[in-house]
């Protein structure tokens, strides 16, 4: 063999060598890119990646990711993540920013986990200028929400008001505060269909009860040939016509259609109820006990209590099992079993509006209990911490975000404790969620209390 075949065949050889390998290592670069490892320019090292999933808000987004524009490209995984984009990242921390226009920007403290999707969805974007609109610039004085948040009972002028969202109308009752009244109440049915305002007076309450799709309505003292001075009044989900009353000692069952009144059980303290049980403590016996009002039949929860001054008590949503605050101590309840301590050092108990999760706090700290958290030690979750006593919590688009006032100041958080915004400046006195998209608010001004409407 010549020396020029020799050289033609040991050509032919290497750069058929050369192909392979290049082949192989482009085979191998597709294969460890589609299974997520990306060359780290920083270290010079292969790693596996996470994926950062983000779903587009209308009408557009600039996304920055520590401080840089941050190339996302549309999403190819599955339906549940239509219109969607998404970036590899590697593992560590960042600092995500999404800027729109006419809208504060989202911040949030992302953690990339390789192999894992990190989704960053339902995103609220709080308009830099805040679209108020005014329903009632009245001196509001007492007032009190529906529960489905579309009516407020309100006083203005010694005179008692209805006001319906739905219809944005304004409604006199035609009823007058009784002279001598020094503090009025409120309570709703759950549905809202139904009201009673309590007149508070030294010399003898007056109760009225109120249909409020109707706003017509009747004084028990006139209705009924006997009426106790009732201080609450309870609904009941099963029967629009029967109620329940406490005068501060004894616990009165109230029919409504047949106009008449019955002690149901005598000598008991601290009264609450949830549409279908009543919870009080039989002041004799020193025990907490639940009322059935379904069977009419009382179980004992627990023994030689003593309420204290932030005794509360919060349903649970599968109605068998309910939360107790009291002297700082939280714990849940569930039928036929002990009482199961949660949290000390509380101060407040606040519902959650799903039934399912409950917030509280200590001090200045916002924490959230979640019953369907399968590890026990993950189901109290620390949401922030707060320079201000909080007065108020509401959960908001589908929960994934918090309304609430500190200091009388509307804030917006999400459930993880990120991007926590100021809403307005205004001082807040109460609020309400209103759907997806919208708060009811009263706010404190010069001239007195007013209503107004907040809008996203």
């Amino acid at each position: 063999m010549t020396a020029k075949k020799i050289f033609k065949k040991t050509l032919y050889y290497t750069i058929a060598t050369i192909i392979i390998v290049a082949l192989s290592v482009f085979c191998l670069y597709l294969a460890l890119y589609a299974a997520g490892y990306r060359v780290n320019t920083h270290t010079w090292k292969v790693q596996k990646t996470g994926l950062l999933v983000f779903k587009s808000p209308d009408g557009g987004a600039n996304i920055f990711i520590n401080g840089q524009p941050a190339p996302f490209k549309e999403s190819l995984l599955p339906s549940i993540w239509h219109n969607s984009k998404s970036i590899s990242l590697f593992p560590g921390e960042y600092d995500l920013e999404i800027k729109k226009e006419s809208y504060l920007p989202y911040r949030e403290h992302i953690i990339i986990v390789p192999e894992l999707i990190t989704e960053i969805e339902k995103i609220i974007f709080v308009p830099e200028n805040i679209q108020k609109t005014s329903l009632l610039e009245k001196n509001i004085q007492d007032f009190s929400f529906a529960p489905n948040s579309r009516k407020m009972i309100y006083t203005v002028d010694r005179s008692v008001n209805i006001y319906d969202l739905s219809k944005k109308t304004d409604y006199d009752l035609g009823i007058k505060i009784p002279d001598q009244t020094k503090n009025i109440r409120f309570f709703w049915s759950s549905d809202s269909k139904r009201s009673t305002v309590i007149f508070i007076r030294d010399i003898g309450n007056i109760i009225y009860w109120l249909d409020t799709d109707t706003r017509e309505g009747f004084y028990f003292h006139q209705a009924f040939s006997f009426s106790p001075f009732f201080e609450e009044i309870f609904f009941l989900d099963k029967n629009n016509n029967e109620l329940f009353g406490t005068n501060g000692r004894d616990l009165y069952q109230i029919n409504i259609a047949q106009k008449n009144i019955n002690i149901a059980v005598k000598n008991v303290s601290s009264v609450s109820g949830d549409n279908q049980y009543l919870y009080f403590v039989q002041n004799a016996e020193k025990k907490l006990a639940r009322y059935d009002t379904s069977i009419e039949q009382i179980d004992f929860v627990l023994d030689d209590f003593t309420p204290s001054d932030d005794f509360t008590i919060l349903p649970g949503a599968n109605g068998r099992q309910f939360y107790i605050l009291n002297n700082g101590q939280l714990g849940v309840f569930s039928s036929g079993e002990p009482t199961i301590s949660l949290n000390d050092q509380v101060t407040r108990l606040l519902y959650g509006d799903k039934g399912y999760d409950i917030y509280y706090t200590r001090n200045y700290e916002i924490w959230r209990f979640d019953p369907n958290e399968i590890k026990k030690e993950k189901q109290n979750k620390l949401i922030t911490r707060i320079s201000q006593p909080l007065s108020d919590l509401r959960e908001f688009a589908n929960n994934y975000y918090l309304f609430y006032t500190a200091d009388n100041r509307l804030n917006l958080i999400r459930l993880d404790g990120s991007n926590n915004t100021l809403i307005t400046d205004s001082a807040v006195y109460d609020f309400r969620v209103v759907g997806s998209s919208a708060i009811l608010v009263v706010e404190q001004k010069d001239s007195g209390k007013s209503l107004a409407l907040i809008s996203f």
